[in-house]
């Protein structure tokens, strides 16, 4: 797989993921505004500690994150579709070589090409 697809492949993946925790946290959002409790946990290397939100900073906090998560996502789109048209750029240059490379093959054996017009005899 050249480098092209290979990043497309991996933009896709990075926007899949990107996505899916979006939809998360506008699910959690939503909690936070029909008022029911929502958990926040703290996570290091050698720690976690979960606690119940404070439904205003806890929203507060929510939306900004969620802001943050649609940034992100504008940022994998635009790369999905630089990739996406430079995979398709090469898949055309690839094409037209291989046709170029066809004709000169059956100029060389002396094979008509369908597109030329053959001479009366």
């Amino acid at each position: 797989m050249n480098y092209a697809k290979k990043e497309l492949h991996e933009a896709i993946a990075y926007l899949e993921k990107a996505r899916t925790q979006e939809n998360e946290l506008t699910k959690i959002l939503r909690a936070f505004i029909l008022g029911e409790p929502v958990e926040v946990t703290f996570r290091t290397a050698t720690a976690t500690a979960t606690a119940l939100a404070p439904s205003k900073q806890g929203k507060k906090l929510l939306e900004q994150l969620l802001d943050k998560a649609q940034g992100n996502i504008m940022h994998l789109e635009k790369q999905e579709v630089y990739w996406c048209g430079l995979v398709t750029e090469e898949a055309e240059i690839e094409r037209i070589s291989d046709k170029g490379y066809f004709a000169e093959m059956a100029k060389a054996f002396g094979v008509n090409d369908s597109s030329e017009p053959t001479p009366a005899t």
